[in-house]
């Protein structure tokens, strides 16, 4: 695998993979006495590769991923699981508010640590806390701001940089980690909103320009420089600078 091209664009794109839980607390300004709160009240999970778990308020109002990695699943329609979504490490995200009609389950792609905060526990700690407060408001912004910048970047460019921008930022995560994560076509072409024939067509126009090669469970990146031709460098730094929990 070739360098990257770049090592502060590299910075730039993966600093959100960087985080554990008390730095980002540490980060999003609560001092000594709100963090030993927290971490008195946290119920962690250990999750096995293919283990999956339900973030429902009551058990996970907030949540933050220490390791591993989380792909997020909804039924869409009813009966019927969708990829909507995946999580690296430092990713801070809630839990399906409560009376909610749509849960959002999530499944380990590799062993994987979870921090949640309940919801009962969440509410003493904003009224005791107003950085706590104020923490809770921007996680779940940040996960609106996501599916937002998410829903415009697939409309603003065309469905081919949509899947290649995907898979570009799903393998800076695995450089990133060291950590193989395997990410099925069918996981790309459901997130991006096209056809499995379509993604398929799209990394076979990638194969060929020597970027990445074809492996079972996804792809293996052969040169970043070449990978890095292929998309818009400019858009995803944009991305990374605007959210700090670019999924």
């Amino acid at each position: 695998m070739s360098e990257f091209k770049g090592e502060s664009d590299f910075d730039k794109i993966s600093h959100a993979f960087e985080n554990d839980f008390e730095s980002f607390l540490r980060k999003s300004n609560l001092n000594d006495d709100a963090i030993a709160s927290v971490l008195d009240c946290c119920i962690v999970r250990e999750l096995d590769k293919g283990e999956t778990f339900t973030a429902d308020y009551e058990m996970s109002a907030v949540n933050f991923l220490c390791s591993g990695f989380l792909k997020s699943l909804l039924e869409i329609p009813v009966g019927t699981l969708r990829c909507a979504g995946f999580a690296a490490a430092g990713y801070c995200f809630h839990g399906d508010p409560p009376g909610g009609r749509q849960v959002t389950n999530y499944i380990a792609l590799r062993q994987s640590r979870v921090i949640s905060i309940r919801g009962e526990d969440l509410q003493r700690l904003a009224k005791e806390f107003s950085s706590i407060f104020e923490l809770t408001i921007k996680v779940y912004t940040y996960k609106l701001y996501a599916e937002r910048n998410w829903l415009v970047l697939g409309s603003a460019i065309d469905k081919k940089q949509y899947v290649l921008t995907t898979l570009y930022l799903l393998s800076i995560y695995q450089l990133k980690s060291g950590e193989e994560v395997t990410i099925r076509q069918q996981d790309v072409a459901e997130y991006c909103g096209v056809t499995q024939t379509y993604a398929n067509l799209v990394i076979n126009e990638a194969v060929k320009t020597g970027a990445i090669k074809k492996k079972y469970g996804g792809i293996e990146v052969l040169s970043f420089e070449l990978f890095t031709d292929l998309v818009d460098l400019d858009l995803i730094e944009n991305m990374a600078e605007q959210d700090p929990q670019m999924p």
